[in-house]
């Protein structure tokens, strides 16, 4: 809490809202809101990398460099929404870099990981929710670069359909296209498995 009794970070849904007053004083370069601002988001900063590159170092590293453009050009920012999606689209700019480079060094490192696909395996067991685990994962790595970015912002990040399209650059129907035939492709591989 601030001085006056102001929450400086809600916690909704997963999702991490800085407030208005942080990302003005962090737009005044006041290094003390920058690192309340650290605080409140590498976590989800390294946590939203590592789903894209399952490499932690290589997360940890995005998450400093998001954090620097961040500081850099936080000046553009108008609120708090805009700000959320912006971080994401950063961060989703820097893995995809760094996974460019990787490629092209020959060092291809591939695999999403999805943690909110309990509510279809509620009733499984350890055994069969561990096997259908692994089978998921092999079909999400399978899936084209755009789906996967969608299927993880959707089913892990629990973003809306209006965010991703944001973040990705398309329109809303377009993010529906691609996560229905992500949805679709996964099902046939674990089907074929």
């Amino acid at each position: 809490m601030s001085p006056h009794g102001v929450n400086f970070f809600i916690m909704e849904n997963n999702n991490i809202y800085v407030s208005q007053e942080i990302i003005e004083r962090v737009k005044e370069h006041n290094t003390e809101a920058f690192e309340q601002m650290v605080a409140m988001i590498s976590n989800r900063i390294t946590n939203l990398a590592y789903s894209f590159t399952s490499d932690k170092e290589l997360a940890k590293d995005i998450c400093q460099e998001v954090l620097f453009i961040i500081w850099c050009k936080i000046s553009g920012i108008r609120d708090n929404l805009s700000f959320k999606n912006w971080v994401y689209k950063i961060t989703l700019h820097v893995s995809n870099q760094k996974l460019r480079k990787i490629y092209r060094q020959k060092k291809i490192i591939e695999k999403s990981k999805t943690k909110n696909l309990e509510e279809s395996m509620d009733n499984v067991d350890i055994g069969e929710r561990y096997a259908l685990s692994e089978k998921i994962d092999k079909a999400i790595l399978k899936l084209s670069e755009t789906q996967r970015k969608i299927f993880v912002l959707k089913h892990q990040e629990g973003l809306k359909i209006s965010e991703i399209a944001e973040i990705i650059g398309c329109s809303p129907g377009t993010v529906k296209v691609h996560l229905y035939r992500a949805i679709r492709n996964i099902r046939k591989v674990i089907d074929e498995m």
